[in-house]
């Protein structure tokens, strides 16, 4: 599990900094425009899916009570993109302190409703990447809507350029 992990990490970096590539093309109102999906805009969404993040790595480091962030406290995608980029290093520092026992390892965390659960750390990890993806997908589907053209962030690009790099994962 520990490489899937890693690869998946390594993976939602390079697919979140490709999503930032496209939302520094929109001006203020697409950015904030009410459009139809699970969240109101592409602002609401961006902001959901890397505050989401900052939720799960809070919780498994102090498994203390975070709340989402307020998409209103990000005016801009740079903004948002800033933020990140600070939660990108704590992310991959996490990631390189996991071992094989640790992400078996159970954790307890408290949903967002109250509800207490228990899960290992590797597959509560996974989640998050997998989460990450699928808001990723929503936001490519609102750019489109503004007339935008998103990043591709499919896994298998990710996967086709680390090979040509050399830097494959296993």
């Amino acid at each position: 599990m520990l490489s899937t992990v890693q690869l998946m990490y390594a993976y939602t970096q390079w697919a979140d900094t490709r999503m930032f590539a496209a939302l520094t093309r929109l001006n203020d109102e697409q950015w904030t425009r009410a459009l139809s999906s699970s969240h109101t805009s592409i602002r609401d969404t961006a902001v959901h899916t890397i505050s989401a993040q900052w939720l799960w790595l809070s919780r498994w480091r102090d498994n203390a009570k975070p709340q989402l962030w307020n998409s209103a406290d990000f005016p801009t995608p740079g903004s948002l993109h800033t933020r990140w980029v600070e939660l990108a290093k704590e992310l991959q520092a996490f990631v390189a302190a996991q071992t094989t026992e640790s992400l078996q390892a159970d954790q307890t965390i408290t949903s967002l409703k109250g509800e207490v659960s228990t899960q290992q750390l590797g597959g509560m990890m996974l989640h998050v990447a997998n989460h990450s993806t699928y808001h990723r997908g929503q936001v490519a589907t609102l750019l489109r809507q503004l007339g935008q053209t998103p990043e591709i962030t499919d896994l298998i690009l990710y996967l086709r350029q680390q090979r040509q790099s050399g830097t494959s994962h296993s």
